[in-house]
């Protein structure tokens, strides 16, 4: 399953919840091999062919706490991976900025 975070929804942030909530209509369509979860707080308005996962509203400490303790790492995780393979991709096939690249506009 490949999860979108969509707690946008229901939150009357117009551009933003209009594009998730088109993103989750057509993600089926286009991809109607694979299953789709919307993690959000309005399960209700997750558009079918999607699986609306509930998320709990958090209070700001244990939001914070799960940021530092869950989501920092796993950043941390991806960026070491990230960093290598920079140094080993030849540029011409690197579509992004590398990091010493924004730090050292050339």
């Amino acid at each position: 399953m490949i999860v979108v975070d969509a707690d946008v929804l229901g939150r009357n942030r117009t551009g933003e919840e209009t594009y998730v909530l088109n993103l989750l209509r057509q993600l089926p369509r286009v991809a109607p091999d694979l299953s789709f979860g919307a993690v959000t707080r309005h399960p209700e308005l997750v558009p079918d062919g999607v699986s609306p996962l509930f998320q709990a509203a958090l209070e700001a400490t244990e939001e914070a706490v799960y940021m530092r303790d869950t989501i920092l790492p796993a950043m941390a995780e991806v960026r070491k991976y990230a960093d290598a393979l920079e140094r080993v991709v030849a540029d011409d096939l690197w579509p992004l900025p590398k990091y010493s690249e924004i730090l050292f506009i050339k």
